[in-house]
């Protein structure tokens, strides 16, 4: 069937140059496909790009858990290639706090080209974005996934004809495992789990037990197992197409464990950084604060100095001017006394006793201007 890809840019797998698609599946997603409204429709995302582009690791301990809840919202191709809604996706972003792959859930083809730039351009490994954001027609057949597809026939002679890789071994284990456990029971009290063969390493966190039980502890304890399969099952999903067995990237099983790793040693980062800043803030003050003493004594021990300084500049500048008014008004009494003796002695008639009055008035205001022109300003 024909469904609609937004091409939003390409990344290098193994040299080769893939792009990265905003798949747009119409409505009703069922297998076959009939009588689909073009309106209306689900968006998708491979689970293989996203991990190749760091946004979500395949092997993360939340998708389980999310196909065991939403299946529907899973599908795969005829190539083994699987899907994931971008509304599940949304969630597994929003509860780990992943604001790019949230964002990318939430934009469409009808979000505006700036938007698309600001997102695609945070992604580091992707080496091209496409200039251009249309849909483009695709040859796919979308099928949804029932859970029961990796416990057929087919899946375990495929396992076992292909090479063995720690991907398809999981596979196989875990379906030979949930097989057994489903097994119907021969009228025994005793819950029996066939455990797999000491080899299988990595399925030790099985928590496998045999004990006596009663029927409704041993229907509790079935169900719990049966989920926890199902959770396995849910993680070979993720996997890689089981027809190209290629070998899983040496990255990609420790990239969610960094990630943890990261978000819980990020406050104790951003602590041990505020920590640093206040030490140095804290020596710049205690500088500071030395610097202050220092000038402050220094001052101190200057201040006797200051004001004698002051105090003899202060007498340099101002006695020759007290000198010069002293002697101003000593010649201004001799003159007086002078004038008094000369006029008791030889009496003058009026006009010119005013006349030379008018005259010593005179001069006195000129000295007084000489002297007040001669003395500094306080």
């Amino acid at each position: 069937m024909k469904v609609q890809t937004l091409i939003l840019g390409e990344f290098l797998q193994h040299e080769k140059k893939t792009a990265f698609r905003l798949y747009r599946f119409p409505m009703p997603l069922s297998p076959p496909l009939h009588q689909t409204d073009p309106s209306n429709a689900l968006y998708y995302y491979s689970l293989h790009d996203l991990d190749q582009l760091d946004l979500l690791p395949c092997q993360h301990a939340s998708l389980p858990r999310y196909y065991r809840d939403y299946p529907s919202t899973f599908c795969k191709d005829n190539q083994g290639q699987v899907f994931a809604s971008t509304k599940v996706l949304g969630f597994l972003a929003k509860e780990m706090g992943w604001h790019l792959l949230f964002d990318l859930c939430h934009a469409t083809e009808h979000s505006s080209a700036s938007t698309w730039t600001s997102l695609l351009t945070r992604i580091d490994k992707l080496t091209s974005i496409s200039p251009s954001l249309q849909l483009v027609e695709q040859d796919l057949n979308p099928l949804r996934l029932t859970g029961q597809e990796f416990l057929s026939r087919k899946v375990l002679l495929a396992n076992r004809l292909s090479p063995p890789t720690p991907q398809t071994a999981n596979t196989m284990s875990s379906s030979l495992l949930l097989q057994r456990r489903l097994a119907p029971k021969q009228k025994t009290a005793h819950l029996t789990i066939h455990t797999p063969t000491y080899r299988d390493h990595h399925l030790r966190h099985t928590n496998l037990r045999s004990a006596p039980l009663r029927k409704s502890m041993s229907r509790f304890q079935l169900n719990r197992r049966l989920h926890q399969a199902l959770a396995a099952d849910g993680k070979a999903v993720c996997a890689s197409p089981i027809r190209t067995a290629t070998p899983a990237r040496p990255g990609a099983s420790h990239s969610f464990t960094q990630l943890q790793r990261n978000e819980f040693l990020q406050p104790f980062d951003r602590l041990y950084d505020t920590l640093e800043e206040t030490k140095k803030l804290k020596v710049q003050l205690d500088d500071n604060i030395r610097q202050s003493l220092v000038l402050l004594t220094k001052f101190q021990a200057r201040q006797g100095d200051l004001q004698r300084q002051i105090k003899h500049e202060v007498e340099d500048v101002f006695v020759p001017y007290l000198q010069t008014l002293d002697g101003l008004v000593q010649r201004l009494g001799h003159a007086e006394k002078t004038f008094e003796q000369k006029h008791l002695h030889a009496p003058t008639p009026a006009a010119s006793v005013q006349s030379e009055i008018h005259f010593l008035m005179t001069r006195i205001d000129q000295l007084e201007k000489k002297l007040a022109s001669k003395s500094p300003t306080p």
